[in-house]
């Protein structure tokens, strides 16, 4: 039609598997003896990179949000659920250090059964190797993996794909964050950075709750010990 080239415009596509990519794309008129006889067009896969400008966003309000918790009980499965929904997996965990054990505290997604599990060994456990070489577990495929197809994990709950970050405060590792899903998948590089920012916010934060309900116990303590005293004054 004679009208110039486009620039960068984004677009949506649909895969095959019903997934909807955020496409980069751009185009441009190819001429032949000065007249128009194709149309070049080229598009770069965008999606990770907008979902990770939404995800810092969110993480923002995420951090808000979560500092508003100081009830623990409450606080666990918060941050398995905000780390399921963000990601966008099947199932979360959250697993803390508790002396030799990594102890499930909260959950989202995940069956009874595998949750009844409870606790892992930190020293012997493939979970455990977060805490052990303080790094990522990524699995793409964990059917294919030889340490991992055969357990309950794969054989009986179906889970294919995992992601797994140190929770680490002040040079302290609290735990892990741990993230299934159902279908292989790869893990691009800025969501594993991202899991890793989340798991840290989540840390400096059950870091602040469990300050506060050591201050508060401590309070009730000496409200405790101060009333016992008064009555035993009354009593002489």
């Amino acid at each position: 039609a004679g009208e110039r080239g486009v620039g960068l415009f984004t677009a949506e596509a649909l895969r095959k598997d019903g997934r909807r990519l955020i496409l980069e794309c751009s185009g441009r008129v190819l001429q032949k003896d000065g007249a128009p006889y194709a149309v070049l067009g080229s598009a770069r896969d965008i999606t990770v990179r907008r979902k990770l400008e939404h995800r810092q966003e969110t993480l923002v309000t995420l951090s808000r949000e979560l500092a508003t918790e100081v009830d623990l009980d409450r606080l666990f499965p918060r941050i398995a659920e905000r780390a399921r929904q963000f990601m966008e997996s099947d199932a979360s965990i959250l697993l803390l250090l508790e002396g030799d054990d990594l102890v499930f505290r909260g959950t989202s997604g995940i069956e009874d059964a595998l949750s009844a599990a409870g606790r892992v060994a930190a020293a012997t456990s493939l979970i455990g190797t977060v805490i052990r070489e303080q790094r990522p577990l990524v699995a793409a495929d964990l059917r294919e993996d030889p340490d991992w197809r055969a357990t309950p994990l794969v054989r009986e709950f179906g889970y294919r794909a995992m992601l797994g970050v140190p929770i680490v405060v002040k040079g302290r590792v609290l735990g892990i964050l741990e993230l299934l899903y159902r279908v292989p998948r790869a893990f691009a590089p800025e969501e594993i950075e991202f899991l890793g920012t989340l798991a840290t916010q989540a840390g400096l934060t059950i870091d602040n709750a469990r300050l506060f309900a050591a201050q508060r116990e401590e309070a009730e303590v000496s409200v405790a010990l101060l009333r016992l005293a008064d009555a035993v004054q009354a009593v002489r």
